[in-house]
């Protein structure tokens, strides 16, 4: 994982991501705000969950950690997110309902690319900037594309309230 973070709720080395559990078997690269973080991390210090941080990022991974990927029920908030499950071998991305932050993903020769905008995928895999047509024509007729696609052919955009999980053994 890779990730350039905008610190807001707690500026300190402790919100730097990607950020692990303390015994490496959950790793989380988080975009967006989790407003009732605070409720949410309660319900886990009464599950004997510590924290050594105060982001809504350390929250959500040790959610995660604990309810798997129904965790993204208890959200209230603007997210997009990744999640490597080590036991799973797994990664899981997720999305807001209302799709406000962005989760933009590829499935190319095996691989999973995924980030918050097209230019970093772009530049990663050059195979990948072939601009699907019947999209780009869809951009201009109405200034937006589907809730699922990009202009290009295997960049797709993971729809508002949705979730994906690549398994990294059989891909």
């Amino acid at each position: 994982f890779g990730h350039k973070r905008l610190s807001i709720i707690d500026l300190s080395d402790l919100g730097s991501q990607p950020m692990s559990t303390p015994n490496s078997s959950y790793q989380i690269i988080f975009n967006g705000e989790i407003y009732n973080f605070k409720e949410i991390r309660n319900d886990l210090e009464k599950l004997n969950y510590s924290f050594i941080s105060q982001t809504d990022t350390e929250v959500l991974l040790n959610s995660y950690a604990e309810w798997g990927p129904d965790c993204v029920k208890r959200f209230k908030g603007m997210f997009a997110f990744a999640i490597f499950d080590q036991k799973k071998k797994t990664i899981f991305l997720c999305r807001d309902r209302a799709g406000e932050k962005p989760l933009y993903y590829s499935i190319h020769d095996g691989n999973l690319f995924f980030c918050s905008e097209i230019k970093p995928i772009l530049n990663f895999e050059k195979k990948l900037n072939i601009i699907d047509s019947e999209a780009f024509s869809y951009l201009f007729d109405h200034g937006f594309t589907q809730r699922d696609k990009s202009i290009f052919k295997n960049i797709y955009k993971l729809k508002a309230g949705h979730s994906l999980t690549f398994n990294i053994q059989d891909r």
